[in-house]
């Protein structure tokens, strides 16, 4: 990642991608999946090609982390925007 993109990195998600590159895990998107599913647990999912119990269980330790109420939707799309403008390429 480039620093004039983490310049605009929401921090949040910027905490995740830190975190997920250093657990080998993957918060930002199942984050970035929950937002652009219009946080449908049902349809991201779906989308993931994951039970729903083990959504949940992510979903409860991304709010463990960063302690984040997805209700603004301004906020949403700082997190999504930040997500598209930063993700881990392969």
């Amino acid at each position: 990642m480039s620093e004039s993109s983490r310049t605009f990195c929401h921090p949040k998600i910027q905490f995740l991608l830190d975190y997920d590159k250093k657990h080998h895990s993957e918060f930002a998107y199942t984050l970035y999946m929950y937002l652009t599913h219009e946080r449908n647990l049902a349809a991201t999912s779906e989308a993931m090609d994951m039970h729903r119990t083990s959504l949940v269980y992510r979903f409860k330790k991304i709010n463990t982390l960063i302690g984040e109420d997805f209700d603004d939707y301004r906020e949403r799309m700082c997190l999504i925007l930040s997500y598209e403008m930063n993700r881990p390429t392969a």
